[in-house]
């Protein structure tokens, strides 16, 4: 199958018939529905950039399973120049969209599970990593839409006499037999599946063997059995969205979801892990440098489109670039381009695995997460002060422009420069607002970790002990034998 265009991949979600609830209500058809069209206008550009030429190198690459031209989001890493392609085209998309294109999760998960399998198999004679193979080349066939959750539901009480009640929360295998395994529990915050064609479940708690049952990873088609799906989304009712992305939705942020698995059937083939509890901790570490890597990249093109609406608002409120706006601004521009930085030598940085797929440093993946994070507080602070300083904190809507009893009022009021027409600053700010909702209300996997947690995990990852010792070589307390 070639690869999809926009318009194709909307048409191929009504093939599935996925269990979802939207506003307390089943939802029949996920496509026609008003509230959820915007979450698969904004996936829909990852297919539709593809076939415009001054995108498509950076979209497609050729698959390592099968030769053939693939997207780039069901790519397995093979070398450094693969992270950076990538990194460069989620701040494009970022850019076109204005928010997540919820493809990340479910990329990264792939390439985790490349890495992790193969070591599995080495130690236990398993097939998984065969399994997983088939399974990515039947997904690059058919270009499809991957939903990744790694989200275990928290029970609230994280003491060590509430394990059996979080393991109850968690997915675990109920059956094993020989046509497969049947699953139970839940993942919260899964980014896309009411868009996607299929979810792919890592593992997130399993730390004994008394835990192997949680230790299990696997796809499903989207509407497979008793797979039931609860969105979650920031939404709201409305009868009429905007072409791409809604803008008059403020803070729209991402497509997120429950997902209950209510006794689920999953063949052994589409199986990656049961109960290999000991490789946990491997396979989610390297999924989380690998995403961090990319979270930075996602920001930064948002912040890209902030910057230039900003520049827009502040130009036609009458302010100049040396204003303390402008000064913000440049602040934040710059902030943006450190943080692209960071993951930009965090893919440089990159490793090849024995599984042959490349991996990121943890520790430099973490730098890019804790700054991306910075970034998003420094943008909600920025915008505000755009909102006073400019006099956009309310501005008419459109309607009122063509009301012959005000139009006069509303124009010299509320229009500073005759150049600009109508509706334009109005759509502009609500293109702002809009812009730092989703960056503040994007609780993906990893917006979890608090700055304080991020900082910790900073400090246990690096080298601390070689830091150590350069000190006491330069104090003098310490000595280092230099060939010359």
């Amino acid at each position: 199958m070639a690869l999809m265009t926009g318009a194709e991949y909307v048409e191929s979600l009504k093939e599935f018939k996925p269990i979802v609830y939207a506003l307390g209500e089943k939802v029949d058809n996920v496509v026609d529905h008003p509230s959820l069209q915007p979450f698969i206008n904004v996936s829909a550009m990852t297919y539709e950039l593809v076939n415009l030429p001054e995108f498509g190198e950076i979209i497609t690459v050729e698959s390592n399973l099968n030769g053939e031209k693939i997207n780039r989001f069901t790519h397995i890493h093979n070398c450094k120049e693969d992270l950076l392609k990538k990194i460069k085209m989620i701040r494009l998309l970022s850019q076109r969209t204005g928010m997540c294109v919820q493809r990340c999760i479910g990329l990264e998960a792939l390439n985790a599970l490349y890495i992790t399998t193969f070591n599995i198999d080495r130690k236990y004679g398993t097939e998984y990593h065969e399994r997983l193979k088939n399974y990515i080349e039947y997904i690059q066939k058919r270009d499809l839409m991957i939903a990744g959750s790694i989200l275990d539901v928290q029970e609230g009480d994280n003491s060590s006499s509430n394990t059996s009640k979080e393991m109850d929360l968690s997915v675990r295998v109920q059956e094993r037999g020989l046509e497969g395994i049947i699953v139970y529990g839940a993942k919260s915050h899964v980014i896309g599946a009411i868009n996607s064609h299929e979810i792919i479940v890592l593992p997130m708690k399993a730390e004994t063997e008394n835990d192997k049952d949680c230790a299990i990873a696997f796809a499903v088609p989207i509407d497979q059995e008793n797979v039931k799906i609860f969105f979650g989304g920031k939404i709201r009712n409305v009868g009429s969205l905007a072409n791409n992305v809604d803008f008059e939705s403020e803070g729209v942020g991402i497509g997120e979801s429950l997902v209950i698995f209510d006794n689920v059937f999953v063949p052994w083939e589409r199986v990656f892990m049961c109960g290999e509890f000991d490789f946990i901790l491997e396979l989610v570490e390297t999924f989380l440098s690998l995403y961090k890597c990319i979270y930075g990249c996602c920001k930064v093109g948002i912040v890209d489109v902030l910057i230039g609406a900003s520049k827009w608002i502040i130009g036609s409120s009458g302010m100049s670039d040396s204003s303390y706006l402008g000064y913000q601004m440049a602040k934040i521009s710059q902030f943006g381009e450190t943080c692209w930085g960071c993951a930009f030598t965090c893919c440089s940085e990159s490793f090849e695995t024995s599984a042959g797929a490349f991996a990121v440093d943890f520790l430099l993946s973490d730098v890019v997460k804790l700054n991306a994070k910075r970034l998003i507080y420094e943008c909600g602070r920025f915008l505000e002060d755009v909102a006073i300083e400019a006099n956009t904190t309310f501005f008419p809507s459109e309607e009122n422009f063509n009301n012959d009893d005000i139009k006069k009022y509303v124009k010299k009021f509320f229009l500073q420069e005759n150049t600009i027409k109508i509706g334009e600053k109005e759509k502009m700010y609500k293109l702002l607002r809009s812009i730092i909702g989703n960056l503040r209300f994007s609780p993906t996997l990893q917006e979890l970790d608090v700055f304080t947690t991020q900082k910790l995990m900073s400090l246990n990852t690096t080298n601390i002990e070689r830091k150590k010792e350069l000190a006491g070589i330069l104090a003098g307390i310490k000595s280092e034998k230099i060939l010359l």
